[in-house]
């Protein structure tokens, strides 16, 4: 599941024509995300210093999930794409991430890093 939302997201960028300079990946969750998807488009991941610097709509937001978008909804983070492995089915998202995999609200999900 994880190897087909990153080849979703990779076709995404095709498809759209999309180029990202760098990749933000929100700790904890996101670092495996980022890593990943790091080494497929050969760009680099940026640490907390995107913070003070963000590069809007150059750099990529990674997240394992987004249960109701509150942490990819911060104001530094406007203007940039965010992607997440699996979003619940709220619908009443802050942000709008691109995914593949929607759940259902009552799923509790445990991802193979966590254990």
């Amino acid at each position: 599941m994880f190897l087909e939302a990153i080849d979703y997201f990779l076709n995404y960028c095709k498809e759209h024509k999309k180029k990202y300079k760098n990749i933000y990946a929100v700790p904890r969750g996101g670092y495996i995300v980022g890593l990943y998807l790091s080494h497929k488009l050969n760009i680099p991941m940026i640490n907390d210093k995107f913070l003070e610097c963000p590069e809007k709509g150059k750099t990529l937001i990674c997240e394992d999930i987004c249960d109701e978008g509150n942490e990819l909804s911060k104001d530094y983070y406007i203007g940039c794409d965010k992607f997440v492995l699996i979003a619940k089915n709220k619908g009443n998202y802050k942000v709008k991430p691109i995914t593949q995999t929607i759940v259902a609200d009552y799923y509790w999900v445990v991802f193979d890093w966590e254990r």
